[in-house]
Parts: structure tokens; C-alpha cells; sequence
């Protein structure tokens, strides 16, 4: 027994160095973008007793680990294809559509005795979403112009059947493409981009792009990797963009981006109408704007006048933007200066001068509110609350060639706007859809102003004290002060004075002033005083004596009033008597100074009482004629004479009479009409032969009754008219007056 067991553990011992000869050489890890394919490295070692087994039978297996699954065998070429010859020990193998993570083993089997399963040598493949990025070598770029240039781009190539393509961009010169192996038999897509270093290069981002293709059916995956060219030059002058390290600007608006350029002059013929502005950003090199497309903004300036000034429409995100110069000739430069673009979900806040308000009362005030303009085509709109006077809205350029929306408020500072709060509103609009935003800045107004003694102000009095209240307001806040009988008062036993604060910038003091009945007739005052000025209000303190003497000094002032009142409106009715009689008798004299004068009937006069209205001559005309001796007037017959009534009419009457020498008398019709026939006139009028009269119309009260009485007389030159008293009865409607003439001796007959 014992030596059976003895022959046992050689034997094992024998068999375990044999194991020991059965190895593959493979990588531990290899990774591969997700749903392409894979090629593994491969080698393997046999015992060399089993050489003559490795024939053309033999197959490569691919295992997962964790389940025993084949997942590739050589002779079915299932989901994969053998890369080397395994008669060779070369078990390079490629997998296709690898979707997961996983361990995989390789098993060798031949049609014969030759079967083996490389179990402790593993290989770990992992699957990645993104392919890996190329390497660019030199990985910076610093040559002077005009030297030559050689890039390298190398990209892994985890799969030999679907190597990754490689683009330069852009493409300075010529490139060269080869597929390398690393020492560990992996491979690598390389190529060499070969260029002479230019002037044009500098600043530029020289990169180049893996595409990888996948086996699942998803999209193709790329991979860029940049370097920025660093090209010097003794010899040539600057390339420079000037421009704003960064701007911040609403989410969802606009935004204008301040800019220009300076270029090499030998350069200035190719700065033409074919040039564009283009705007990148720097992390993945897309374009944002194109200035011959107009995509998502506007080129504001002239590129032939080295303007770069360009809008960039509804920015939403943070980001990084470079400006690139591309024309139709040999002019295309990206300049090295970046662009930070910060957008903010609130804007800006607008700003006020001066910050703070402190004016004095009846000054000119002039504020300004200036609010950030990032975008021309859409500044914000300011507006002020409250309205205090007129405003202009102006866009001015700062320094920096930023744009700022500014509106100024002018008004004049008044005690009302003491303490009011001004505020600028500024309004922003998005072209995203969202709503439009604002902000505001307020700024309270200091008004200074002297005091002022308010209405409010009373007296309250009994018989034993007098309580009173004085009010004011000012700016600075004023001192108040009380005087009694033009002295200053302060606390005492017979005066009491408390004081406290009103509205802030107002004063409120009280006081009591005690046993009035041994004072007599007092004046009591507050001044109230600031630097400003000062103001005073009297209150009138009186014992209870003085206020019936005052009560009965109102009275008589009362009464003297009136009475002066109604003597001036008597004397102002006798004024306007005298004036209406003087105007009365100057028509009435121009009537009868006339050359003729024709004797017209009176229609529609009522007839007097039953005393006749007496028609009176000049008398000073009637001297004249008595010195002067006229001529005879002849009497007029009955039927020459003007009447306003028919020829026979009852109750009238003629009556003639012969001057000193037998003259002719003239006879004047006037006509009488009852207005009303209620009322009864007066039996007569006695008529008045002496004194200065003329014809004329007047108006009188007969019996409550209004009268127009109208005499009209034929005057040829200059007469003179005696006038006889008539009596007028009570049934009389039209009646004659009689009218004697004397002609003097100058009239023609």
C-alpha cells in the first residue's frame, strides 16, 4: 500500500511540472468602446511532447469565465474572426459587438489527443460608452515662422478589422497615415500632419479627430483632441484682439460683445468683403455665429475697419468664446484671447447719483439712474417712481466700449418731497419666452428747509389758565422757544412747558401758563429756529374782562360796517343819477342846436296824469332873441303840424299866442297813450316855463306805474320856445302842446 501511494505522488509530481509548460500570453486588461469589436493579443506554449498534435484540426476557443459560455470558436467563426495561426501558437483572435464587461479564457482543441484550457491565464475586457481620446505629440507647439512642422496624431486601435480614422483640422499641409504596433502587440492609428509654420498659425487650434465605428447599430463615436499653435516672429507685427475678459448678461437675452483686431499690415490686402467673423467656443470648437449665415446673431461693426463688434442672441449657459477671422484667401487667424460669458437668472441692478440725496428746498435736482446695456437691440427701459418732474433717457459707451441705459430726473426740492423714497426701475427683456425681468434702486431724498409753524397750532383758555400748543416742522429739526409779553419764558411754578418730536423733523411743545386773574392783558409766542430760519406764531391771551370788551368792540365794528356799506352804495345810485342826466342832456341838446329838425309823432306813449309834463325853452337862448329883436315867425296851420294820432281826435287841444311884435307861433304835436288802463293818471302837470330845459325823453313813476313821456319840436336854426302849461283829462289819449318860436333875426325864412 505504502508503495502504491509513493508511485501516486511521483506521478502527480511529474504531471504538475508538465502543467507548468502549458501557458498563453495575453493582456490582463484591455478596453474597447461599447458595441464595436476587439482584437486580443495572443500567444501560447504547449509541452513539446505535444508538438506533432498541433496540426491543422486545431480550433481556438473563447470562454466567459464566469459562466463556462463560448463565446468564439475558430471553426464557426461565431462572432468573431482568428487573426494568427495557432499552428504557430498565435491565438490572436478579434470579437465582435462587445456590449458588456467581462473575463474571458482560451481553450485549444485539436482533432486528437491535444486539448487544453488555459485557465490561469485571464484576460479582462472592459466596454467604455466614449472611444479613448488621441494623443498629439509635440503636445505644445512653439516653432518660429517659416520652419517646417511635423504633428503626430496617434489614436489605440482596439479592433485591427475597424481602425479609428483620423482628420486634421484644419489642414495645414499634407498628412500621413499608418497603423503601428506598441511592444505589447497592441495597435495604433497614427498620422502626421507636415505644414510650414506661418504667422497665420499662431494662435491657431491645430486638432485632430478619432471616428470610431461601432458593430450594434448606434451612431458612430469621435474623439478630438487640440493644441494651440505658438508661432513667433521677430520680424512681424502683433495679432490682437481686444476684447472683455468676461461679460455678464441675462439668461435668455442677448448680448453685445465689444471688439476689434489688429493684423500684420502685410496682410491688409487680404482684409476684404470676403472676410467673416466667426465666434467658437473654446471647448469644443463649435461655432456659435457665423457672420455670412447670421446664425444666433449680428455683426455690429465692419470687419475691413478691424470692428469685430458682434451680438450673440438668447444665451442660456456659461461658456468660453474665442474670435476666429476667416476670409477667402490665404487672411484665416483664430486669436488667442478668450471670452468668458457669465449669464445670471437675475439682472443687473441699476445705480443712482448721487447715492445720496441731500438738497435744501427750492434747488434744482438732477438724478441719474444708469442701468447695464448688455445687448444694443434690446436695452433696458428705466422708469421712476414717483414721477417728481421730466426725464431723458440717453445710452451712453463706457470706457470699455460697454453700453449703459441712462435716464436723469430733474426737479425742484420742495418741503413735500422731504423723506419720500425715489426709485429707478429698470426692465429687461428675454428671447428665450420667458417673462421679462426688472430690477430697482431706491434712494430716500433729504429736503433741508426752515421751520415752519403749523396750523395745528392752538390756544385753549378758562379763567385760571391758558393752555397752549405749538407745532413746527423743518429740516434740520428746529428748536422751539416760548416767549410771554416779549420775554422768554421757561419752567416755573406759574408756567409749565413739555416738548416732544413730530413726524421725525417736527417739534410738538406745550405749555401752561397759571393764575391769569392777577395778570392783565398778555401777548404770548413760539419761535421756532433752525440754520436755516426761524418762525414765530403769537397767540393773544386775554382775561375774561377783556374778552367782553372785545366782544363788544366786535359788535360796534360790526354795526360801523354795515353802515359805511349802505353809504357808499347810496352815494354810488346818486353817481350814477347825475351821470344818466348829464348824458340825457347833452342828446338833448344836440337835438335842438340842430340846422333842421323834423317833428315826429311819438308812438306808443302813455299818456300822463292829469298834470301835463311841462317842455321848457333855454332860457339863455331867449335873452339872446329878446336883445337881438328876431323876425316874426309865422303860425303854422293846424294841418302842417305832425301828429301821431288821426286829425280829429277827441280832446285836443291848439292854443296860439302873438309875441311882442305879432310873431307866427309854431305848434309840436305829442302824442300820450295809455300803457295800462288799471290805474288812473293825474288830472294834470304843471309845466314850468322858466329855467334852463330842452326836449327830451324821460321816464317817471306815476302811481307805480313806469311813464315815457317824448316830446319832439321842428327847430329851423337857432329858436326859442316858450312852452304853456296843459292840462290833460283823464279820457285823453293824445294831446298838443303848445310851442311858441322865436326866430332870430340871423335865420333865413
Amino acid at each position: 500500500m505504502a508503495g502504491a501511494l509513493t508511485f501516486l505522488l511521483i506521478g502527480c509530481l511529474l504531471q504538475g511540472v508538465q502543467c507548468g509548460q502549458w501557458r498563453v500570453n495575453i493582456l490582463q486588461t484591455i478596453e474597447v468602446l461599447r458595441g464595436s469589436c476587439v482584437t486580443i493579443p495572443c500567444s501560447f506554449h504547449i509541452d513539446r511532447t505535444y508538438d506533432n498534435n498541433l496540426d491543422q484540426t486545431c480550433k481556438a476557443v473563447w470562454k466567459n469565465r464566469s459562466n463556462s459560455e463560448v463565446v468564439f470558436d475558430s471553426k464557426t467563426r461565431t462572432n468573431g474572426e482568428l487573426i494568427g495561426a495557432l499552428t504557430d501558437k498565435d491565438c490572436t483572435t478579434t470579437l465582435n459587438n462587445m456590449v458588456s464587461d467581462g473575463t474571458y479564457l482560451f481553450r485549444l482543441e485539436c482533432e486528437n489527443a491535444l486539448k487544453w484550457e488555459f485557465s490561469n491565464d485571464l484576460i479582462n475586457i472592459v466596454t467604455k460608452a466614449d472611444p479613448p481620446s488621441p494623443t498629439l505629440t509635440p503636445s505644445t507647439l512653439e516653432v518660429e515662422e517659416g520652419k517646417s512642422v511635423n504633428v503626430t496624431c496617434s489614436a489605440p486601435a482596439p479592433c485591427l478589422s475597424h481602425p479609428p480614422t483620423l482628420t486634421w483640422s484644419p489642414r495645414l499641409g499634407d498628412s500621413q497615415e499608418t497603423l503601428q504596433e506598441n511592444q505589447d502587440k497592441t495597435k495604433v492609428q497614427t498620422s502626421v500632419l507636415t505644414f510650414t509654420a506661418s504667422q497665420l498659425h499662431h494662435g491657431q487650434k491645430i486638432s485632430c479627430t478619432a471616428l470610431y465605428r461601432k458593430q450594434d447599430g448606434s451612431p458612430d463615436a469621435s474623439v478630438t483632441t487640440a493644441l494651440t499653435a505658438n508661432v513667433s516672429c521677430v520680424q512681424c507685427e502683433p495679432w490682437r484682439v481686444n476684447m472683455l475678459q468676461t461679460i455678464e448678461v441675462l439668461r435668455g437675452s442677448c448680448v453685445t460683445i465689444p471688439c476689434s483686431f489688429d493684423i500684420d499690415r502685410k496682410y491688409n490686402n487680404n482684409l476684404d468683403q470676403t472676410c467673416k467673423a466667426v465666434w467658437k467656443k473654446r471647448s469644443n470648437d463649435e461655432v456659435v455665429f457665423d457672420s455670412k449665415t447670421r446664425t444666433n446673431g449680428e455683426l455690429i461693426g465692419a470687419l475691413t475697419d478691424r470692428d469685430c463688434t458682434t451680438t450673440l442672441n438668447n444665451m442660456v449657459s456659461d461658456d468660453t468664446y474665442y474670435f476666429r477671422l476667416e476670409c477667402e484667401n490665404d487672411l484665416k487667424y483664430s486669436f488667442n484671447n478668450d471670452l468668458n460669458l457669465v449669464t445670471k437668472a437675475d439682472p443687473p441692478s441699476p445705480t443712482l447719483t448721487p447715492s445720496t440725496l441731500e438738497v435744501e428746498e427750492g434747488t434744482s435736482v438732477s438724478v441719474t439712474c444708469s442701468a447695464p446695456a448688455p445687448c444694443l437691440s434690446h436695452p433696458p427701459t428705466l422708469t421712476w417712481s414717483p414721477r417728481l418732474g421730466d426725464s431723458q433717457e440717453t445710452l451712453q459707451e463706457n470706457q470699455d466700449r460697454t453700453k449703459v441705459q441712462t435716464s436723469v430726473l430733474t426737479f425742484t426740492a420742495s418741503q413735500l418731497h422731504h423723506g419720500q423714497k425715489i426709485s429707478c426701475t429698470a426692465l429687461y427683456r428675454k428671447q428665450d419666452g420667458s417673462n421679462q425681468s426688472s430690477s430697482s434702486k431706491t434712494s430716500a431724498l433729504t429736503v433741508s428747509f426752515p421751520p415752519q409753524i403749523l396750523a395745528s397750532s392752538h390756544c385753549t383758555k378758562t379763567e385760571s389758565q391758558v393752555n397752549c400748543s405749538c407745532e413746527t416742522v423743518g429740516n434740520p429739526s428746529p428748536t422751539l422757544h416760548w416767549h410771554l409779553d416779549g420775554r422768554p419764558v421757561n419752567q416755573s411754578g406759574e408756567v409749565l412747558i413739555s416738548s416732544g418730536s413730530l413726524n421725525g423733523t417736527g417739534l410738538r411743545s406745550f405749555i401752561t401758563v397759571n393764575k391769569l386773574k392777577d395778570r392783565s392783558l398778555s401777548t404770548l409766542f413760539c419761535h421756532s429756529f433752525n440754520s436755516l430760519g426761524s418762525a414765530r406764531q403769537q397767540f393773544c391771551v386775554n382775561t375774561p374782562e377783556d374778552q367782553r370788551s372785545t366782544k363788544r368792540q366786535d359788535q360796534l365794528m360790526s354795526i360801523l360796517f354795515i353802515t359805511t356799506t349802505v353809504t357808499l352804495l347810496v352815494l354810488v345810485c346818486v353817481l350814477l343819477f347825475v351821470i344818466r342826466a348829464q348824458k340825457n342832456y347833452r342828446d338833448s341838446k344836440s337835438q335842438l342846436t340842430g340846422e333842421t329838425s323834423t317833428t315826429a309823432p311819438s308812438q306808443g306813449i302813455e299818456a300822463p296824469s292829469k298834470r301835463e309834463e311841462a317842455i321848457y325853452a333855454n332860457t339863455d337862448d331867449l335873452r339872446q332873441a329878446d336883445s337881438a329883436d328876431p323876425e316874426t315867425i309865422s303860425e303854422p296851420n293846424r294841418t302842417n303840424l305832425p301828429s301821431t294820432g288821426p286829425d280829429n281826435v277827441p280832446g285836443e287841444r291848439h292854443s296860439s299866442e302873438n309875441n311882442e311884435e305879432g310873431s307866427d307861433v309854431l305848434y309840436s304835436t305829442v302824442n300820450w297813450k295809455n300803457k295800462s288802463k288799471k290805474n288812473k293818471v293825474e288830472d294834470s302837470v304843471d309845466m314850468n316855463p322858466s329855467g334852463s330845459s330842452y326836449l327830451e325823453e324821460e321816464k317817471y313813476m306815476a302811481k307805480g306805474m313806469c311813464k315815457n313821456f317824448v316830446s319832439n319840436a321842428m327847430v329851423m336854426g337857432n329858436l326859442y320856445d316858450e312852452a304853456e302849461p296843459r292840462n290833460v283829462g283823464k279820457e285823453v289819449e293824445c294831446e298838443y302842446a303848445q310851442v311858441k318860436f322865436k326866430r332870430k333875426s340871423t335865420m333865413h325864412k
